[in-house]
């Protein structure tokens, strides 16, 4: 029993032997630990992206208002990378034979490094349980089709932005723990996202009330004319100076027809 033990005991520290030699020639504790920030980061921004398009009332109106089927789909998508991105960050540190980039990994380099480790454990194990919920819906619905799932509909753990949140700020906890004691550096909660969802937000709005706004003047010209009608459409680019030729015409009534669709709600 005793020589059982010690070839099991054997057999651990081989792997873990293994396992740090791996994470060692695999890549540095710094260009790892960047990974895993800007990882981390990724997924703060896709969720600030996420709320901001689909947060408010306002939004949501105007996103069905220009494409509701297409944007519900955009919507489906985000969340699945949210979800994704929470599951990857607690991922175990190998799948088969691969190396993950994964705070489950921290372990290894910080032993590597003498970090203290009694914190870090209970940080690690509390970010992993918080992502469980997420895993769920990654091994069942995203990247398989669990047939069980799928034939009875069982119910999956509640996904919400709240739990994505507080699994997201479980792991700035970790990588917080890590960046001070290694780098003596905080990791900052805030990420910055350049040209997003306001950008477009902002353009699509201002390029609606532009198209409401032209077909209120053609209106008032046109009376109770049909929004087909050219005449008008001809009439109305003379009166603007220009040369009322078929492809003008054309975008003027094409312009009518969308300031009509855009007021179907």
């Amino acid at each position: 029993m005793t020589h059982e033990r010690s070839l099991d005991r054997a057999r651990d520290e081989s792997r873990v032997t293994v396992r740090r030699a791996r994470a060692s020639t695999a890549a540095t504790f710094d260009e790892f630990l960047d990974a895993l920030n800007a990882e981390w980061a990724r997924g703060i921004a896709r969720l600030n992206e996420f709320e901001r398009l689909y947060g408010k009332v306002e939004h949501v109106a105007l996103l069905n208002r220009i494409g509701g089927a297409f944007f519900a789909a955009v919507q489906q998508i985000l969340w699945d990378d949210l979800l994704l991105c929470v599951t990857r960050l607690t991922d175990p540190p190998e799948t088969g034979r691969a190396a993950n980039l994964t705070i489950q990994r921290l372990p290894e380099f910080c032993e590597l490094v003498k970090l203290p480790m009694k914190k870090l454990e209970e940080q690690l194990n509390a970010a992993v349980e918080a992502a469980e919920f997420a895993r769920s819906h990654r091994n069942k619905r995203i990247s398989h089709k669990d047939l069980d799932y799928v034939i009875s509909r069982n119910e999956l753990p509640p996904a919400t932005l709240e739990r994505i949140r507080k699994a997201l700020e479980a792991v700035h906890a970790v990588l917080q723990t890590v960046n001070v004691k290694y780098r003596q550096k905080n990791l900052s909660e805030r990420v910055t996202v350049v040209e997003g969802v306001d950008s477009f937000l902002g353009r699509v709005e201002s390029l609606v009330d532009a198209v409401l706004g032209v077909e209120e003047l053609l209106a008032n010209v046109s009376g109770q004319a049909p929004f087909w009608d050219e005449d008008v459409a001809r009439d109305w680019i003379r009166r603007l100076g220009g040369e009322p030729s078929a492809e003008n015409v054309r975008r003027i009534i094409n312009l009518r027809v969308t300031a009509k669709w855009l007021r179907m709600e």
